[in-house]
């Protein structure tokens, strides 16, 4: 179906998949959501990124790119992007958990990659308040 550019039969076969239980080998897994993701879909498989993340079946790169993903599909659509962003932090923590750190994509996506706008707001606000997920980040590497 990917190969045929069916988006909708291949979002509507994946969920049925993950559902009943039929999870594809890694290699598959990340083509799979590779395509859903390339085609702007996350938004229609919540239910199955919950259940292939809470288990051990996703790997650092996977994490990767759904974080990212999430994030841009946010970024693109006006409808409800903060739970798109809720996702994505949701991810971000488990792959944590999990002793993973996120590449400097997703990190970029979550934390802003424009040190000078940042650099900017702060020359106005003093109190600039620290950026969640560099915390979160420090606590998984131990230096919080």
């Amino acid at each position: 179906m990917s190969k045929q550019n069916k988006v909708k039969e291949c979002v509507l076969f994946f969920n049925m998949m993950v559902h009943e239980g039929l999870i594809p080998d890694p290699d598959r897994l990340f083509v799979q959501l590779s395509f859903i993701a390339n085609h702007s879909q996350l938004s229609m498989i919540p239910s199955a990124i919950d259940r292939i993340s809470d288990g051990d079946i996703l790997n650092p790169a996977m994490f990767g790119l759904l974080i990212t993903a999430l994030l841009k599909e946010s970024a693109r659509l006006i409808s409800i992007p903060k739970c798109k962003e809720h996702e994505a932090r949701r991810l971000l923590y488990l792959m944590l958990e999990k002793g993973w750190l996120p590449d400097a994509t997703p990190h970029n996506l979550l934390i802003g990659s424009d040190v000078r706008e940042r650099s900017q707001a702060m020359l106005f606000d003093n109190s600039a308040s620290l950026d969640s997920v560099s915390n979160i980040l420090a606590e998984g590497l131990g230096n919080a």
